[in-house]
């Protein structure tokens, strides 16, 4: 994630003229469908949008590129999301934040129309990716994800075992009512130390 806010960050300029050039080219003026489906087809990295008034309350629905809308969003104040001052310039462009509605890293951009503002959420990787800033490579990186999430799942699931194998023990020696030695507290000590050093592995690697 850092990456790609890195990289939008050295190329921000770039990204940034392509969209509001591209936007001044539309007809802007009614969101309708064909509106809808014409900002889609220019812009395969915009993923929501959304109409607000002129005091930045929301009065149209979500409407994501898959055609779903959500209609529970209307009467939402967004005026969070705007500096004032430079909306004053007939846009703003919003720094890259996770999206609460998809859950991807985004950037927004408030575009002025005749009666309020349209809200356009861009992807931030699909925006890169359009300009070449970084590898698409999808299937590799699934793969590679895929098999981090095995490895580390398995180091977590053994470093557990591990460690109720170190409990096990002890306990067995605590049933069978033996005396205590050395080797019934450092086994279960070293079970334990090796558990917990396996699972830490694999939660790091899981999270990566």
């Amino acid at each position: 994630m850092q990456d790609l806010v890195r990289s939008y960050a050295a190329n921000a300029p770039l990204i940034q003229k392509f969209i509001l050039t591209t936007l001044g080219n539309v007809s802007l003026k009614t969101l309708n469908v064909q509106l809808v489906e014409r900002l889609y087809k220019t812009f395969p990295s915009l993923e929501l949008l959304y109409k607000c008034d002129e005091g930045f309350v929301q009065n149209s629905p979500n409407i994501y590129s898959t055609s779903k809308e959500e209609h529970h969003h209307i009467g939402v104040d967004r005026s969070y999301l705007i500096d004032e001052v430079a909306i004053q310039k007939g846009f703003y462009i919003s720094e890259p934040y996770i999206s609460t509605a998809t859950r991807h890293l985004c950037i927004t951009v408030v575009y002025a129309v005749g009666d309020g503002y349209l809200f356009f959420d861009f992807r931030l990787r699909k925006l890169l990716e359009r300009f070449d800033l970084i590898e698409k490579n999808n299937l590799f990186k699934y793969m590679n994800r895929s098999s981090y999430a095995i490895i580390g799942g398995g180091l977590l699931f053994f470093g557990v075992f591990v460690v109720l194998y170190g409990f096990y023990t002890f306990a067995g020696y605590l049933i069978a009512e033996e005396p205590l030695n050395i080797d019934a507290v450092f086994k279960p000590i070293i079970a334990l130390t090796l558990g917990l050093a396996v699972y830490d592995l694999g939660k790091t690697i899981f999270e990566q």
